[in-house]
């Protein structure tokens, strides 16, 4: 990927104050998540962030690498909060059912329409292929690290490799993220229950565990 400075701009471009460089990568966001980011002009994004669209293009250059910029910044802060949750105390089964409650609920419609316009930026760009990869790796090792846990202290029990296992859990996330978007933003909050059931019926079958907190919830739904 684009080689960044500390200050958050890509190297050859002058530097801009973290302080002003976050709300722009976040007006980005909040317009990338209402349509394709491919849409998005350098106006709207200077009118969104309240700033001229000289002050862009002096520090970004141009808006591709304005909002590829902002997708990195999102896909780290994901990133970290999983990792903030993988690493978190207590026994694995319970980090792993906050894992996957974030991944059906949490944030979804954007984190789901950002990873959704990178994939299809993807088909014919290098650069948002090369994005793609790198966050999936991070997915990879995420899971594969909580499922070898599992496996290690004997509360997963997987039928195949670790990998594999991971692998069934990240396409299960993957496609979270379609049926989200095809949704539409509408209807993420009235969908969050059935995508719960659905990424907890996979892992249940993945790793032959019940999550204690998952049965909790579909026990009181029932009643």
């Amino acid at each position: 990927m684009a080689v960044m400075t500390a200050e958050g701009t890509r190297r050859g471009r002058p530097a801009i104050d973290p302080r002003e460089l976050t709300p722009i990568l976040e007006a980005v966001l909040r317009l990338a998540a209402r349509r394709s980011s491919q849409l998005i002009t350098i106006r709207e994004i200077a009118a969104e962030a309240g700033v001229s669209v000289g002050r862009l293009q002096h520090h970004f250059g141009s808006r591709d690498d304005l909002i590829t910029q902002a997708f990195e910044h999102h896909l780290l802060l994901v990133v970290e909060r999983f990792n903030a949750l993988r690493e978190a105390s207590g026994p694995v089964v319970e980090r792993m059912e906050r894992v996957l409650r974030e991944v059906a609920i949490a944030r979804s419609w954007e984190r789901s329409t950002i990873w959704v316009d990178i994939i299809a930026r993807a088909v014919v760009s290098e650069k948002y292929r090369e994005i793609a990869n790198v966050i999936n790796e991070h997915w990879r090792n995420l899971f594969v690290e909580l499922v070898q846990e599992g496996v290690d202290s004997g509360e997963f029990r997987v039928r195949s490799s670790v990998e594999d296992a991971a692998s069934h859990l990240i396409a299960v996330s993957d496609g979270l993220s379609m049926l989200v978007v095809s949704g539409g933003e509408s209807a993420v909050e009235s969908g969050a229950e059935f995508r719960r059931r659905l990424v907890f019926t996979a892992a249940n079958a993945v790793l032959d565990v019940d999550f204690p907190g998952a049965q909790r919830r579909e026990r009181l739904g029932q009643l």
